[in-house]
């Protein structure tokens, strides 16, 4: 069998349905506050230098809504903030 790389369980729910999507080399991360997604961005960094993949900082960028902290993402410098984003065929706008 291959390697198993398990970066932990921070999935997020509601209505009991998952809100992680994952597809391919494109990820989605989704948390409750921007400090829980730095740390996640940080793990799946590291750990995807453990295997040879890296982030690709120039497509990596967040979204957060209205009611969010107004403060800057970071991996290894600012990340982009963005006003919407198209993710496969679901789109997503702030609100």
């Amino acid at each position: 069998m291959g390697d198993e790389i398990t970066i932990g369980t921070r999935d997020i729910q509601a209505d009991g349905r998952l809100l992680s999507n994952r597809f391919a080399d494109d990820i989605v991360l989704l948390s409750r506050k921007i400090t829980e997604a730095e740390t996640m961005l940080r793990e799946l960094n590291e750990v995807g230098k453990r295997v040879e993949l890296r982030i690709n900082r120039k497509k990596t960028q967040f979204i957060k809504n209205t009611f969010g902290e107004d403060q800057e993402m970071e991996l290894e410098g600012s990340l982009e903030q963005m006003s919407s984003y198209a993710y496969l065929i679901w789109r997503t706008m702030k609100n």
